[in-house]
Order: C-alpha cells, then sequence, then structure tokens
C-alpha cells in the first residue's frame, strides 16, 4: 500500500547526518555581571517595550548544509514510491537466499507443528507482516534479504546524476500532485506547495538540460 500523498515518507537515508546550527559562541560559559546601577542590555530592551526580531526559523533541507545534489536525493526520498521502481521487488523467491543463510520459510499458522531444524538442519523462519523480504529466525534474529543495490537510498541515489535525479524529482511530483488531486481534491493548500515545487523542479531540469546541450 502506497502512502498518502499528502504526508511524503521520511527519506529512506542511510543515516545520513544533517550539520547542526551552529550555536552562538559564548563566553566559555560565564557569566558577565552587570554593574550596579545600570541595566542590562536585555532588560533595557524590555524596559523600552522593544520586541526581538530575531525569530528562529525551522530550516528547510537546503539550509541545513545540504549540497543540491543530496537535497535533490533528500526530496526524492521523501516520495519515492511515485518515481522508483517497487521495493523489494513482489513476488520475489527467497528461498535460495534463505537457504545460504542456514534458514527455511515457515508459514505463521504451521510455526508450532514445525520443527526448529529440519532434515538438511535449516532452522525455521517466518516473513515479517509489512516488511516483505525481512525474516525472523526461530532464535529471534532478524535477516534481511531485501536487495540493498536498488534500495531507495540516499546512498544509491548519490551514485546518480544530478540531471537524473532531477528527472525523478519531476516524475515524483508530477505522480504525488495527481494523486492527490483525485485522492484529496479540496486541499489546495497542498496542491499549490506541490505545484510550486513541481514548477521549480521543471524549471532547474530545464537549465540543466540547457547547459549540457
Amino acid at each position: 500500500t502506497k502512502p498518502s500523498p499528502v504526508t511524503p515518507s521520511k527519506p529512506n537515508a542511510d543515516n545520513t547526518k544533517v550539520p547542526r546550527s551552529k550555536e552562538r559562541n559564548g563566553d566559555n560559559g560565564a557569566h558577565k555581571s552587570t554593574p550596579k546601577g545600570k541595566a542590562s542590555p536585555k532588560t533595557e530592551e524590555r524596559s523600552k517595550g522593544k520586541k526581538s526580531t530575531d525569530k528562529k526559523k525551522t530550516p528547510s533541507s537546503a539550509d541545513r548544509g545540504l549540497n543540491p545534489k543530496k537535497n535533490l536525493a533528500v526530496n526524492i526520498l521523501r516520495r519515492w514510491w511515485y518515481c522508483l521502481p517497487e521495493w523489494p521487488p513482489a513476488n520475489t523467491d527467497y528461498t535460495s537466499a534463505l537457504a545460504g543463510k542456514k534458514l527455511r520459510k515457515v508459514d505463521l499458522l504451521s510455526w508450532r507443528l514445525e520443527p526448529t531444524y529440519d532434515a538438511e538442519g535449516l532452522e525455521k523462519a517466518f516473513e515479517l507482516e509489512g516488511f516483505p523480504g525481512v525474516f525472523k529466525s526461530a532464535k529471534g534474529e532478524l535477516v534481511d534479504l531485501r536487495p540493498r543495490d536498488t534500495c531507495p537510498s540516499m546512498t544509491n541515489l548519490l551514485k546518480k546524476d544530478v540531471g537524473e535525479l532531477q528527472t525523478l524529482l519531476v516524475k515524483g511530483l508530477e505522480a504525488q500532485l495527481a494523486a492527490l488531486r483525485t485522492t484529496e481534491p479540496k486541499n489546495l493548500d497542498l496542491q499549490r506547495d506541490l505545484s510550486e515545487q513541481l514548477a521549480s523542479a521543471k524549471k532547474a531540469l530545464g537549465g540543466s538540460a540547457r547547459r549540457d546541450a
């Protein structure tokens, strides 16, 4: 089941760390005292009724130190199911891969009836519901057999060139916007936001095409 077009999923990145915003430089934690009879700058500002204009803003991915290519990858991963092949591939037979791990697949309905090890010494394991390709053995060990080379991850996306990433982002935004208009036609604010993102992505893609020409 694909996620709702309203709430994009979190990027399925490989624990990519985003730099924290720089902290204000202090005096090594020391506090400077204010001479008696003289108000501190903050106290004086409050006494005059001035409001601070230093409002904290939630930084976008582009403002958090991500370079343009990583920024493209992040935005693709938010809606990867609209622009990348299904992952893991449907109807994959994991029998041989399990055997390579000395495991065999057992249905949960017959779990208690099956011996822990069969005649070939293969330990029983069941596939986790909702996570095709991920198994849990009788010993409680998790085994992930999903293909890593096609995983929608930051690592794999960064192997692609910028032009391909821009094309994928346009494809993802177009499909997400189309799905939103079908499932939530009255959500005009999000439709407007996605339309603006799509226009920006198409403009960037067109600029890259002209430079490559």
